[in-house]
């Protein structure tokens, strides 16, 4: 009951205070620059590595082939994104486009007025704004990925927009590129070695088939290793026929410039600036402005009755306070005179 009486003693200075606050926020909501959003989504276009169907079988002989691409989920192309990989290109993108009634023309590190002493610091802050103004999300449920820019104009936003996906589809045919090069030489390599083993393997079964003709019907142990060698012989030939299957793939795959992402929808020119969120930002603030001032209010009232029933006290805390503001001027002493030296000389 104290302390409600303490806020409603100084209701106008809280009221005033909160109101302050409110009017303070929603002025600088006010004078904020309009924001425009362009969107776009995408979903990744699964791609079936060159070695998928080689994993079990290269196995069975004791050679690891990878048969999974793990860079195509959506949350790797949503990291890809944000990375300076593609952002840093993006920001050096000569646009051109006509709002308000002016002209803009240069790059997202000149519009967006990026400080720095040279070019590289510019393009660094420019990155770290782009980077800001993009959000990217992935849907849990589809896998599609939405990626939403905010500009001061519409143009540049869709332009952004549109220039990040076009980049890292670009990026990613070219890593595509380079894996399937990658692929294609580790195949030439392991089907010459197979091819070798195929052969050593028939070699093999025909000396043996020449040495034993007549004995094998009247020797068990023979027909056994007849057998085995038959079966080596038959295993590397399906090894052979599958590593010369993945390697017309990869081929096949090193000279694709198909896209491997999938547009669900582009970016659209924004018709309407982004919500400022007035209402919600002056109630926020006006609750905030009342808190501070009713804890003002209370910390006031404190020494108040602080200084009327314990008098002696509070002239004890008056004195330790007049103690510590002299320290501190004697602590700025030379700061204070510097400019009294000065003008004198």
């Amino acid at each position: 009951m104290e302390a409600l009486g303490a806020v409603l003693r100084y209701r106008r200075l809280v009221g005033t205070i909160a109101l302050s606050a409110a009017i303070l926020m929603g002025v600088l909501v006010l004078l904020r620059p309009r924001t425009y959003t362009a969107s776009a989504s995408f979903t990744p276009t699964v791609t079936r590595t060159a070695l998928s169907g080689l994993g079990a079988l290269a196995a069975q002989v004791g050679v690891t082939v990878p048969t999974s691409d793990g860079n195509q989920s959506p949350a790797f192309y949503a990291d890809l994104l944000r990375s300076r990989t593609v952002l840093a290109p993006v920001a050096q993108i000569p646009v051109h486009f006509a709002w308000g009634g002016r002209d803009y023309q240069g790059t997202f590190v000149d519009l967006s007025r990026a400080p720095g002493v040279d070019s590289l610091l510019r393009l660094d802050a420019a990155v770290r704004r782009l980077r800001a103004a993009m959000v990217v999300s992935v849907s849990a449920r589809t896998g599609v990925v939405r990626v939403e820019t905010t500009t001061r104009y519409p143009a540049l936003s869709v332009i952004l927009t549109d220039s990040a996906i076009g980049l890292l589809n670009n990026f990613n045919v070219e890593s595509r590129r380079s894996q399937a090069s990658a692929q294609r030489q580790f195949l030439d390599e392991r089907l010459a070695s197979v091819s070798q083993e195929l052969e050593a393997a028939e070699d093999a079964l025909r000396d043996f088939t020449k040495r034993n003709r007549g004995d094998l019907r009247t020797a068990p142990e023979l027909l056994l290793q007849q057998e085995r060698l038959n079966r080596a012989v038959s295993l590397r030939v399906q090894v052979y026929g599958g590593l010369a299957q993945a390697l017309e793939q990869a081929k096949l795959d090193e000279i694709r410039d198909t896209p491997l992402i999938t547009i669900i929808e582009r970016a659209q020119l924004p018709v309407r600036p982004d919500a400022r969120g007035l209402m919600i930002t002056t109630v926020l603030s006006f609750l905030a402005g009342l808190f501070i001032a009713a804890v003002a209010a209370l910390l006031w009232h404190a020494v108040v009755v602080s200084q009327r029933e314990r008098p002696e006290s509070f002239a004890e805390l008056s004195a330790d306070a007049a103690a510590a503001k002299a320290d501190l001027l004697r602590l700025l002493g030379p700061f204070r005179r510097a400019p009294k030296d000065r003008r004198t000389a």
